[in-house]
């Protein structure tokens, strides 16, 4: 019941993305900057858990070890995730809603389950029942049902917007799917860590050489109290 709590409270959340990456795109300001400066916020607040649960040692029992327990190869293969996997299926996601809107953006995301399977079977040999493939083209047939056949043509930036939103989609299931496997010795809360900084040293970066670095104070006032401090 607590994990059903607690996906949703997270799907909840992730469903905002979308308007506030619209609401930076209305607001001129740079996607970069934004999300440096969120991925940011996001990391030093969750830094302030990991060192909590450190000193308390909550989870002594447990079999994953502790963040003094970790290898440095486990560490650096999260932030590494972070810099390449979240930064980039963010980057699509946030180009794709500038195309083609926030609500047929989030719409395209959620297709990733489709590509987690894939993945799923192909690369790590997991075995996919009947059922499982003849749900397969349900899922991408609802898909397609969102999609307006006469805006591809036109030359808009619509079809441009549907390939970011797949690709967003196709990224996020290689990055479920890879760190899955590559984190399961991390705790969860110390792997969120380390993606979320990996994902703002990426951000950070880009916004830097573009020279868009911004103060905290040049982004909006509704930005801040709802783009920085909500849940990523």
């Amino acid at each position: 019941m607590k994990g059903a709590i607690l996906i949703a409270i997270a799907a909840i959340g992730y469903a905002t993305v979308a308007l506030f990456g619209k609401w930076i795109i209305q607001d001129n300001l740079s996607i970069y900057t934004a999300l440096s400066w969120r991925f940011g916020f996001a990391a030093l607040f969750l830094s302030l858990f990991q060192i909590r649960a450190s000193l308390r040692q909550v989870d002594q029992k447990d079999s994953i070890p502790s963040t003094s327990q970790q290898g440095w190869k486990d560490r650096l293969f999260c932030i590494f995730l972070g810099i390449v996997g979240d930064a980039l299926q963010t980057t699509f996601f946030f180009f794709a809603v500038a195309r083609v809107g926030a609500s047929l953006s989030a719409l395209l995301l959620y297709t990733f389950p489709v590509f987690v399977l894939l993945l799923q079977r192909f690369i790590f040999n997991r075995v996919v029942t009947k059922r499982e493939w003849a749900l397969l083209p349900l899922a991408l047939f609802g898909c397609l049902l969102i999609l307006d056949p006469t805006e591809l043509s036109l030359g808009n930036g619509y079809s441009s917007g549907i390939g970011f939103g797949f690709m967003t989609a196709i990224v996020y299931a290689a990055y479920l799917s890879f760190g899955a496997y590559a984190t399961k010795s991390v705790k969860p809360l110390f792997s969120s860590f380390y993606l979320t900084l990996g994902a703002f040293i990426s951000f950070s970066s880009i916004a830097l050489l573009r020279g868009s670095l911004l103060c905290l104070m040049a982004l909006s006032g509704r930005l801040v109290l709802e783009w920085l401090f909500l849940p990523p």
